[in-house]
C-alpha cells in the first residue's frame, strides 16, 4: 500500500517541481531505488540523496511553481494505491521516455524488496 499527500515543491537543475509526499511506503520505495541503482542504473548513479515522492507537474518557471503550489498546499487531500507493477524509464536527449524494466508484483500488491 502505498500512500502520499502533502504537497512540496521543489527546484533543481533539472526543473521547477510540484510533489506528492509518500505518507506510507517509503520505505519499500527506498529499498527498490537502492536495489535497481545497484544493479540495471549503477552507471546513471549520480550519488544523489533519494526522496520517495510522486511528480504532480514540472513548471516552466519558478514563479509559476510559487503560484501551483500556493493554489494547492491546503488541499488536505490523501491519495492510496497498490502498486501492480512498476516501471523504470530514462529520459532521452530529445525528452522521449525509454523503457528500461518493467517488474510485476505479487497478487496481494506486496512488494518484497
Amino acid at each position: 500500500m502505498l500512500k502520499l499527500g502533502g504537497i512540496r515543491m521543489a527546484t533543481d537543475t533539472f526543473g521547477n517541481y510540484l510533489f506528492w509526499d509518500v505518507l506510507e511506503g517509503a520505505d519499500s520505495l527506498c529499498r527498490m531505488h537502492q536495489n535497481l541503482y545497484e544493479n540495471e542504473f549503477q552507471k546513471y548513479d549520480l550519488g544523489l540523496e533519494y526522496t520517495p515522492r510522486m511528480t504532480v507537474g514540472k513548471l516552466a518557471t519558478p514563479q509559476l511553481l510559487e503560484g501551483a503550489y500556493l493554489n494547492t498546499k491546503s488541499l488536505g487531500e490523501t491519495f492510496e494505491t497498490t502498486i501492480c507493477k512498476v516501471s523504470a524509464e530514462m529520459i532521452g536527449a530529445h525528452k522521449e521516455s525509454i523503457l528500461n524494466t518493467e517488474q510485476e508484483l505479487t497478487q496481494d500488491g506486496g512488494i518484497e524488496i
